[in-house]
């Protein structure tokens, strides 16, 4: 039973798929939210911003 597990947990491990949730759901979303007070317009732009930590986590 429990290799079975692990065999399962191994296989989520390597999943490369991406599922994009609904576009109601991002719009609705906290994350959307923050980033519009923040005028961050895309997940990239996020992605760069947070690499400034003292910003970032100084929210």
């Amino acid at each position: 039973m429990a290799e079975e597990i692990k065999k399962d947990i191994e296989v989520l491990l390597l999943e490369k798929r991406v599922f994009q949730p609904p576009k109601e759901l991002v719009e609705q979303s906290n994350v959307k939210k923050w980033m519009d007070e923040h005028r961050i317009k895309n997940y990239d732009e996020l992605i760069e911003k947070s690499k400034d930590l003292e910003w970032f986590w100084g929210e």
